[in-house]
């Protein structure tokens, strides 16, 4: 299964929000789309491996929080990405 790009699921969440009636929701998602455009221009960068463990764990905690099946599954989505990031980036060799 190919893998989407940070744009596709940012245009994912965007064509959600455009489908719920809550303003809740549409709130979420489009804040959601807005990380997933984040993601996407700050994905070549050498980041801090902490800070994506951080927010993987931070995107589990909405997801188990939100009340609507479609906001649970975009933070699960964002988790996952936060996760894959996390996990790839290399290892710096210490100083010694």
């Amino acid at each position: 299964m190919a893998q989407r790009s940070f744009s596709d699921n940012a245009d994912g969440c965007r064509q959600l929000a455009t489908q719920v009636e809550g303003a809740l929701e549409k709130a979420v998602l489009l804040r959601i789309a807005s990380e997933f455009d984040r993601l996407g221009e700050v994905a070549g960068r050498p980041e801090n491996l902490a800070y994506f463990a951080a927010r993987a764990a931070q995107e589990v905690t909405a997801a188990v929080r939100a009340n609507h099946p479609q906001a649970r599954l975009a933070h699960l989505a964002m988790a996952q990405r936060y996760d894959a990031l996390a996990q790839s980036q290399p290892l710096r060799p210490t100083a010694q």
